[in-house]
């Protein structure tokens, strides 16, 4: 019995120093500390803090109110003198970025640099947080069969630029655009949708306070295309609570892609399509589980398959329509609503990165070697001591309210 405590307390002790190890917060910066990016639809804290900054520095001689409209002509009164626009109309006069506050810093210099500190202090990023609004963008290609906005130039403005991230790199999934007081390679779990990394910005991205914004905002890429535009707009805009991870974790979203994807585009006709555009929709078909018929490129073979979908779903009135058969833009359109991409693809239980597991894996042997050795190899009983230390896990596991800790013991227990 001594024994069995023994190497049950020894076994706990290692296995909380290794769960518990590296967990301290992540204290997030910005532009020096401080706030930047305040508009006209900066929340009115935020706003107070310029009029603080600005009224010490003398710049400002009007009342505290948190009004923009208050202070904006102060803002590009100095932007007009210091040559930073060219005129009151100009696009970026009113806004207080990084540009007014490098000219502010040359001409106040340590002044500047400690009323900053004490008026636009920004607030650190707690570890945990309530939730985020989560909306959704994506990456435009040319040729789609959809735009958000009508036009293919129009969405890549929409979605500001769409091919390489602020912080250099091209999008990926798993990638954030985060507020600028969330450090880039930040990896945030999202309860639900496991962990993403922050790699991008831009200024519509706001916290709290901001835009009419209850929570932080943060916006999710969704993939390419049709394909990348149907899930950003099946997302939407959701409310999801997070938390922020240590580095050692991996980000690991990956997508799923629809059945269609590998088929596009989904096109059929009896009169210009080539055997092999054939082939490839009765494959589709057969994958959607439409079509039992041969795989040979002859449209005669799918054609009355196409009809009945067609009929069944409305989409034509009759058989002797001169769409039946047919699948053009509205049989495709129809097609992608009905079988939609998973937006997130199943992920593993346990979202730890390789080396994370390894040392895990590495628990469980050493406490099999430690069993073999004093059981004597005994199954018996090395199975009544397994049955003891879950136990203690599981005593654990009902203490910790952190996710992730969770998450490490249940690895742990079940593959004791």
């Amino acid at each position: 019995m001594k024994l069995l405590r023994s190497i049950t307390f020894l076994f706990i002790l290692s296995l909380l120093s290794f769960v518990f190890l590296n967990s301290g917060s992540h204290a997030a910066s910005v532009f020096d500390g401080i706030e930047t990016q305040i508009n006209p639809d900066s929340g009115s804290e935020k706003i107070k803090k310029l009029q603080n900054l600005l009224k010490d520095l003398k710049i400002y001689n009007g009342e505290i109110t948190g009004k923009y409209s208050d202070i904006e002509s102060t803002i590009i009164n100095y932007q007009l003198k210091k040559g930073l626009i060219t005129h009151s109309d100009d696009w970026w006069a009113w806004y207080f970025g990084k540009k007014t506050i490098l000219e502010l810093k040359n001409d106040f210099w340590e002044n500047f640099e400690q009323k900053s500190k004490v008026h636009l202090k920004q607030e650190e990023v707690q570890k945990w947080k309530t939730s985020f609004v989560i909306t959704a963008y994506y990456s435009p290609l040319p040729g789609q069969r959809k735009y958000i906005t009508g036009s293919y130039s129009g969405d890549i403005r929409l979605n500001w630029g769409w091919k390489v991230t602020a912080s250099g790199k091209w999008v990926f999934p798993g990638i954030l655009a985060a507020p600028k007081n969330y450090d880039f390679w930040t990896k945030i779990y999202f309860e639900g949708i496991w962990i993403w990394v922050v790699e991008d910005r831009w200024w519509a991205i706001v916290n709290a306070g901001d835009k009419w914004h209850a929570s932080d905002r943060i916006d999710i890429w969704m993939w390419y295309g049709d394909e990348g535009l149907s899930r950003a707009i099946r997302w939407w805009k959701r409310t999801v609570k997070w938390e922020i991870l240590e580095n050692f974790f991996s980000y690991n979203i990956t997508f799923d892609p629809s059945k269609l994807t590998k088929y596009y585009p989904i096109r059929l006709s009896p009169v210009t399509s080539s055997k092999n555009q054939v082939t490839s929709m009765q494959k589709l078909f057969q994958e959607l589980e439409l079509y039992n018929g041969n795989i040979d490129g002859n449209y005669s073979s799918i054609k009355e398959t196409v009809i009945d979908f067609q009929l069944k779903n409305w989409i034509i009135g009759s058989r002797n329509v001169d769409d039946a058969g047919y699948i053009g833009p509205k049989t495709a359109n129809f097609l992608e609503k009905k079988y939609p991409a998973w937006i997130f693809k199943e992920q593993s239980k346990y979202p730890f990165s390789v080396s994370q597991i390894k040392k895990l894996d590495n628990t469980l042997k050493q406490l099999d070697e430690a069993l073999e050795k004093k059981s004597w190899g005994n199954i018996g009983k090395i199975n009544v001591y397994k049955k003891k230390i879950v136990l203690g896990i599981t005593k654990v596991m009902l203490k910790t309210k952190n996710k992730i800790t969770q998450l490490r013991l249940e690895y742990l227990k079940n593959n004791i």
